[in-house]
């Protein structure tokens, strides 16, 4: 998740905020994308079974909420149901669990490695 959100890292106010309706609007794309395109079967893309897809969601949001308590910025899950939904079934799968970072690992290495002041 952090090399394409960096800008929310960085940024601060307004220009902070602008990022995130990009980035909610990526969202709203990738959504209407998948619904158009493939018949998602719930709780993974492939229907029962992990698959390459749910592997880059996962490991890309799957920790979104470790992001957003280190950044302070939080994502309209209401807006985005139905990618939520899908992160939320691929945090409860037994792989995935056992394959993400803990929450307060990513917290603090997020806040180290972006929001600790340099040397």
């Amino acid at each position: 998740m952090l090399p394409r959100n960096y800008p929310i890292i960085a940024l601060k106010g307004k220009e902070q905020e602008k990022v995130v309706e990009n980035f909610s609007e990526l969202l709203s794309v990738f959504e209407e994308g998948i619904a158009r395109d493939f018949q998602l079967r719930s709780p993974f893309f492939n229907g029962e079974t992990l698959g390459f897809l749910d592997i880059m969601v996962a490991s890309n949001s799957g920790n979104y909420k470790a992001f957003s308590e280190a950044v302070g910025v939080t994502f309209d899950q209401e807006k985005h149901s139905a990618f939520f939904k899908w992160v939320h079934a691929l945090q409860d799968c037994h792989l995935i669990k056992e394959t993400l970072p803990p929450h307060d690992r990513v917290v603090a290495r997020i806040r180290e490695k972006f929001l600790s002041p340099k040397a």
